[in-house]
């Protein structure tokens, strides 16, 4: 992971389109000393590239964001970064997009729409598993 990373916090990458939910996010997670917001992306193409260079223990994505969606971006942040993890924070409830951010890779995956303490859990998860035995959390609850 991040050669800078200090006091062994778990780095993470935000990445949405909407500024609001990007800020809101990164409160959320100052409230864990544990981990540190390294960076943060306004679409999926700087998602990757930020992922790239930064390294994150977990990338946190939206599904829909501009240019390249969260799932393509989540394809190449595990391509060139293989041990960060990816959780999608979205609004996306259908299946087969729960689906398809698995089968890209996704460690966790969050609805917007349930609590805050949902997103930690699915973080805290995230960083806790093995590449191979991702954690999903969404509207059908969390599954293996």
């Amino acid at each position: 992971m991040s050669g800078e990373q200090l006091d062994n916090e778990a780095t993470i990458l935000i990445a949405d389109d909407f500024d609001e939910w990007r800020l809101q996010v990164r409160k959320m997670l100052h409230k864990h000393p544990e981990w540190k917001v390294v960076g943060e992306a306004c679409d999926g193409r700087d998602a990757v590239e930020k992922a790239s260079q930064l390294q994150p223990h977990v990338a946190i994505l939206d599904i829909s964001m501009p240019g390249l969606n969260g799932i393509e971006a989540a394809r190449l942040i595990r391509q060139r970064c293989p041990l960060t993890r990816i959780v999608f924070l979205t609004q996306q409830a259908d299946e087969e997009v729960i689906e398809a951010a698995r089968a890209a890779g996704g460690s966790g995956y969050v609805l917007k729409t349930n609590s805050a303490s949902d997103l930690t859990r699915a973080i805290a998860a995230a960083l806790q598993s093995a590449p191979a035995a991702p954690f999903l959390m969404g509207l059908l609850g969390s599954f293996r």
